[in-house]
């Protein structure tokens, strides 16, 4: 080394790659008073090189002994540096190339939508939604549900997990199992397509079900991809289960699970509901309506209604109609139908019917039989113990009533009630009372009943029964 370069005094200090080592180190760039740059290794500090000679990195030292000429050494970096950076850039350029406009052989994820509020579900209830990803590169997409790792063109070559990787990894298999966690859903399906040719759509489908868990609940779902610029997809689920409503259960072809599939549509629970009302009756009802795929325009009605009060309205955040459905009370009894005509104002023009048939019986509050006849009775057996005469089923097949009092005009009948369905269904048993048994002969009388009922707040039922000697 020239005895001048003891005398360098540092600079600045810079990182130069060493390109024989595959590594970086840090160099210092010194002046001699030749005025001549040097590029000496930083070993301790920047005062070690003014106290220490000022020397080329090992590499160049292989290159040149210590006699050769500065400028010779400083040629030769330029050189070397420029050809390096020359094949950096060849290289890379279809990567980088790729990452500014997505072409030129590699994947470009394009997502319009990651995250959907599917409002409110109801218990037993299965939802689906269709998640799309479209392939805007020029090189096919792939999707995975582990990490993909892709060179520089975006084409998979492996899959790797580093330790930290695997921990988010069974952290998320976790968060997307049958039942994730937080979600008060059960899992029905999941489905993505795996490999998406470039300038294609694919999907990613995910089906719910709601549990016996109430209220707000949330799912997400993590997905891979090759894309350079995008690797990972974050979808989420979210929305509240609730109990299934009274006017649901009272649908006798209601589809709780997955309604009814009609044209492009999904009616839940069914587009042809078939209801049993009382007379005068004040009912309403909704229906949930939704498009399967992507919607072709908006849903109206597209004639007037006879006999209800209908109302269609849209939730713009879970891309959800709901029809609201009231029918006029009627006094009689008998069998009517409202039609609701829906019609999308899309090219395609798409029509269906929604159809309630409803069901008003002439008697809403039934009884059997309607006259007893306890037949003969020894009179030994009323002293013994309380025999079974007779006994008379009321029930209602709509709505609810309750039965107040029950009494017999027979002294020796002692009526007993059972509660079969609380609300609508009862049983009324005609029991001897041994405490005050008759004389033989032939009896008749009455059962009254009284209930909440309109139209039957007293009911009388005939009742007769033979008492023999024997």
């Amino acid at each position: 080394m020239p005895a001048n370069l003891k005398q360098a005094r540092c600079l600045r200090s810079q990182y130069i790659t060493n390109f024989f080592a595959a590594s970086t180190e840090k160099l210092v760039r010194c002046k001699a008073a030749t005025g001549y740059n040097y590029s000496c290794r930083l070993q301790t500090s920047p005062l070690n090189c003014l106290k220490n000679e000022c020397r080329f990195p090992y590499y160049f030292r292989s290159m040149y002994s210590t006699t050769l000429s500065v400028r010779k050494a400083t040629a030769a970096l330029r050189i070397l540096s420029l050809c390096f950076g020359i094949v950096l850039l060849l290289t890379n350029a279809p990567s980088l190339l790729a990452q500014e406009n997505g072409k030129g052989g590699a994947p470009a994820l394009k997502v319009t939508k990651t995250s959907y509020n599917f409002g409110e579900i109801y218990v037993g209830e299965e939802i689906a939604y269709t998640f799309f990803l479209h392939n805007t590169g020029a090189a096919p997409l792939t999707v995975s549900e582990t990490p993909v790792y892709s060179n520089a063109v975006g084409n998979v070559v492996g899959q790797t997990l580093s330790p930290i990787e695997k921990m988010k990894y069974v952290a998320i298999q976790s968060a997307t199992s049958p039942t994730p966690l937080g979600c008060a859903c059960q899992m029905q399906d999941f489905y993505y397509d795996k490999v998406i040719q470039p300038g294609q759509i694919g999907v990613v489908r995910i089906a719910m079900r709601g549990t016996e868990k109430l209220g707000a609940t949330e799912a997400a779902y993590k997905l891979y991809t090759n894309d350079p610029r995008q690797y990972a997809i974050d979808l989420k689920l979210t929305g509240t289960v609730k109990a299934v409503p009274d006017f649901i259960k009272r649908i006798a072809n209601a589809n709780i699970t997955n309604g009814e599939q009609v044209g492009s549509y999904r009616v839940y629970p069914t587009a042809k509901p078939d209801v049993t009302i009382e007379r005068n009756e004040p009912y309403q009802l909704t229906v949930k309506i939704k498009a399967t795929g992507v919607e072709d325009g908006e849903l109206k009605i597209a004639a007037p209604v006879e006999g209800a009060t209908v109302n269609l309205k849209k939730n713009a955040a879970t891309e959800q109609y709901t029809l609201d459905i009231v029918p006029n009370p009627v006094g009689a009894g008998g069998t009517r139908t409202i039609k609701i005509r829906l019609q999308s104002t899309g090219a395609k023009g798409e029509t269906f019917d929604v159809v309630v048939t409803l069901h008003t019986p002439d008697n809403s509050l039934i009884y059997t039989p309607e006259n007893v006849n306890g037949g003969e009775v020894a009179l030994a057996s009323f002293k013994n113990a309380a025999l079974r005469v007779g006994r008379v089923s009321l029930r209602k097949t709509v709505g609810k009533f309750k039965i107040l009092s029950v009494t017999s005009s027979l002294p020796f009948l002692q009526p007993e009630v059972q509660t079969l369905v609380d609300g609508s269904n009862y049983m009324v048993r005609l029991n001897t009372l041994p405490t005050a048994a008759p004389k033989a002969g032939a009896y008749e009388g009455m059962i009254r009943v009284e209930t909440d009922e309109p139209g039957y707040t007293k009911i009388e039922i005939p009742v007769k029964i033979v008492v023999t000697a024997k």
